[in-house]
């Protein structure tokens, strides 16, 4: 929405000037007293904009990306944030100073506020921050950043409601027997022989991508149970997604109406394998299909 705003005031300005300008003359340019004070309100209307808009970032950084956490790190907490309020401060100056300007109409004040904003947001947005995050951070990036990653894990498990847990040590004994083997079946015959996030993945893309512009990604193979029958099985589901770098043809055609999206699951059992070594697969191909080539329903409980 500010953009918008601003936008529109600087198309109002440009627009304003060039109208002011044609009528002046360009070659001997004098801008008349009335042109320079409504020149110098829209420029105070767009640095009262700035203003408010390095105010809101500051709430952005929130949801910065920009560091080792996503949030608040420490180039945030040295930099950012003071240029933010800086910025912040100085454009609302600035803004004072081009409004109290309309009323004395004199023209050099509006450039000098120009380049006095595109300075300071370039040396307090882009080389400060740069120059901390270089010098600062980088050579020790985790002492650094080690009270903003204990921050985000308090109020990560505070907006959870997880913030009560408390840990303790936990011994292993060594009591596994046969006979407690034997009372358990289903738990051991559900012990994950695959790995869903480097194993599975690319063997599914060996033998169940079908087409060359499907693929499975590695992050998003989910673990689960179902009920098969009388059993209660642990698989795993990968969805056959489509690529649109691999699509043929790179016509507007073909990526917007014909090739938009993957097709169907495969599900593997989480702890079989073929003789070859493949997953021993519930739900494969094109359309999917169950075991002996019918469709399959899973049931989750």
């Amino acid at each position: 929405m500010w953009g918008w705003f601003l936008g529109v005031v600087i198309l109002m300005t440009l627009v304003v000037a060039g109208l002011y300008a044609s009528r002046a003359g360009f070659q001997n340019l004098v801008l008349p007293t009335r042109a320079v004070r409504h020149l110098s309100v829209l420029a105070a209307v767009f640095a009262a904009l700035l203003a408010i808009h390095y105010r809101l970032d500051l709430y952005e950084l929130l949801l910065s990306k920009r560091g080792f956490v996503t949030g608040v790190g420490y180039a945030d907490a040295v930099a950012r944030i003071p240029a933010y309020w800086i910025m912040t401060v100085l454009m609302a100056l600035i803004a004072i100073g081009l409004l109290a300007n309309a009323g004395t109409a004199r023209l050099t004040p509006l450039p000098v506020a120009l380049v006095a904003w595109l300075a300071a947001a370039f040396i307090l947005l882009v080389v400060f921050p740069g120059v901390v995050q270089r010098f600062s951070v980088a050579p020790s990036e985790l002492s650094r950043e080690t009270p903003y990653i204990k921050n985000q894990i308090a109020f990560t498990r505070q907006a959870y409601g997880l913030s009560s847990i408390a840990d303790r040590p936990f011994t292993p004994q060594d009591t596994l027997t046969p006979t407690v083997i034997a009372r358990n079946p289903q738990t051991v015959q559900n012990a994950r022989l695959w790995d869903p996030q480097l194993a599975l993945p690319p063997t599914l893309e060996n033998i169940q991508s079908l087409r060359t512009y499907y693929q499975f990604y590695n992050d998003e193979v989910a673990v689960d149970r179902y009920q098969l029958g009388d059993q209660y099985l642990q698989l795993l589901l990968a969805a056959r997604e489509l690529n649109p770098d691999k699509v043929p043809a790179q016509n507007w055609v073909n990526l917007k109406l014909q090739y938009t999206h993957g097709y169907g699951v495969v599900a593997a059992r989480a702890n079989q394998a073929t003789s070859q070594g493949d997953p021993v697969l519930t739900l494969h191909d094109i359309p999917p299909e169950g075991p002996h080539g019918r469709p399959l329903v899973l049931g989750a409980s």
